[in-house]
């Protein structure tokens, strides 16, 4: 097991609550998945790290108070591990009610009912003092061997050929919002994610924002990285997108915006996106403007704005639209 505990909050709970707490754990010998604990590492080293914890802790400890119900990355936190539970058959989460009554938080009171809960109005040290003691009763449930890492949407395992896996494993391992927003206050990490890496952050841009996505193999993608469709009453639309994780000094040539104009045709798609750690020559920015209903390009500046607005962002608006 890569972890002991994986601590999930918002942040306006942070300093009050989830610090204190990860610390006093953590000075008792706990394993703690805590994003400050990891956030000097670099950012391939962070997102591993983050996987890790949500496919491996062996118990789940979400901070539950007025301010979780308003953000989403914790949700999408706690679905991972309402998705092992299913999957394992066992109880992994253990509420920490926070100034708030469990009346008061609606959907999350029906979804955690009928388990051990902590409040922490019995004070942090108290708190982890009970952690360590339903901890160590669950490890003795546990099953030798290694537990599953990616599930399906219904939270049955996905094994390591399976189609849906090429999705990023979005299921369970999602670059979620907590990893996009430490990818936004530290942009210089995205230097560090490999080339496959920062695709699969490109694709979850889009699934972010109501896309349906399909990430395309690492080798092999004729000249596609991410398949984004949308579908309304409106009509439906098809963007293929690039993604190029480049040194800021390697700006992207016009050929390569060529080439993407032509798997826009290729693949009848409503447009071709590319997207860039670096910027752009001159002449590709030409290219693009010479057809600009059909190819736009993202440089550096401008992935940072998006990843800065992702979080906020409604479903079914394109991630890549100006705003």
């Amino acid at each position: 097991m890569a972890f002991d505990i994986f601590i999930m909050y918002a942040g306006e709970d942070q300093a009050s609550v989830a610090r204190p707490l990860a610390e006093e754990l953590r000075d008792r010998g706990l394993a703690v998945w805590f994003d400050e604990f990891e956030a000097s590492g670099g950012g391939e080293r962070f997102v591993s790290v983050f996987e890790r914890g949500l496919a491996d802790s062996r118990m789940a400890l979400p901070v539950l108070s007025r301010a979780f119900l308003g953000r989403v990355w914790p949700w999408r936190e706690l679905r991972a591990f309402l998705a092992r539970e299913r999957s394992e058959s066992r109880k992994l989460i253990l509420p920490v009610w926070h100034q708030v009554e469990p009346a008061e938080l609606g959907e999350l009171s029906s979804l955690l009912g009928g388990r051990v809960a902590i409040s922490t109005s019995i004070g942090i040290s108290a708190v982890a003092d009970a952690i360590e003691e339903v901890l160590k009763h669950s490890l003795d449930l546990l099953e030798p061997g290694r537990l599953p890492t990616a599930v399906g949407p219904d939270g049955r395992p996905l094994g390591s050929d399976d189609a849906a896996r090429r999705v990023l494993d979005l299921s369970v391992a999602e670059f979620n919002d907590r990893l996009i927003a430490h990818l936004a206050a530290h942009p210089e990490l995205l230097y560090e994610l490999s080339s496959h890496r920062f695709e699969e952050l490109v694709a979850e841009l889009y699934s972010g924002a109501g896309f349906a996505v399909e990430l395309t193999p690492a080798s092999g993608d004729g000249g596609v990285d991410v398949y984004a469709v949308r579908r309304d009453d409106l009509g439906s639309t098809l963007t293929v997108a690039q993604a190029k994780r480049y040194k800021p000094e390697l700006k992207v040539e016009a050929s390569v915006v060529r080439e993407l104009f032509g798997t826009v045709h290729l693949t009848n798609a409503s447009a071709g996106v590319l997207i860039t750690t670096s910027s752009f020559q001159p002449g590709a920015q030409r290219l693009a403007e010479q057809h600009e209903w059909r190819l736009s390009l993202r440089d550096y500046a401008r992935l940072q704005q998006m990843l800065k607005g992702s979080s906020a962002q409604a479903p079914g608006r394109d991630p890549l639209e100006k705003a």
